[in-house]
């Protein structure tokens, strides 16, 4: 099923469920590091794995994150980017892979109530962009798998953080999303 030919409600539902996973990412890094952390407007994409890499490799500047493996209902792997629009903590505390972990792991954990599925989370790993683009042009769900895509900024203060939530996707799992919405 193309993104752009699903049924509004449903663009509008997965839009919603990438806005509260974002939403309980922010609050999870607000609780670490003890200062209010907002979420910018999200804009949510679906896009396949080989478009995916095309859009991020001529991207400019510096761009890190975490990424975490998952399986049970679904399966596949989820990582955030951060690229920093200005100075601040928030990147530091994102920059660090314990509290990038519980970062990734709440925006997960509530993609996947929300959805009713369970999943199991593997440990999580500092990711460059560069070695995201390799993963997505020869990783497992590159053939056939689809990315679902939250791009958002973080913001506390005067620090505003642009963050690209991705769940990468084999099609079975995207299948069994779409049931559920």
């Amino acid at each position: 099923m193309a993104y752009s030919k699903m049924k509004v409600f449903k663009l509008k539902a997965l839009e919603e469920i990438g806005n509260i996973g974002a939403g309980h990412a922010a609050t999870a890094l607000a609780g670490m590091i003890h200062k209010k952390v907002m979420i910018d407007v999200c804009h949510v994409d679906l896009v396949d794995t080989k478009d995916m890499a095309e859009m991020l490799r001529p991207q400019q500047g510096d761009a890190w994150g975490v990424q975490s493996g998952f399986s049970g209902d679904i399966n596949g792997s989820g990582c955030y980017l951060v690229s920093q629009e200005g100075p601040g903590d928030i990147v530091d505390w994102l920059k660090d892979c314990p509290h990038g972990g519980v970062v990734l792991s709440s925006y997960l954990r509530a993609v996947s109530s929300l959805l009713k599925f369970s999943v199991m989370i593997t440990a999580c790993h500092y990711i460059h962009r560069a070695d995201f683009v390799s993963q997505l042009q020869s990783g497992p769900h590159t053939a056939q798998g689809r990315v679902f895509c939250t791009q958002t900024a973080f913001i506390g203060g005067t620090n505003r953080v642009k963050v690209c939530f991705y769940l990468i996707l084999d099609n079975h799992s995207l299948e069994f999303i779409f049931q559920r919405v």
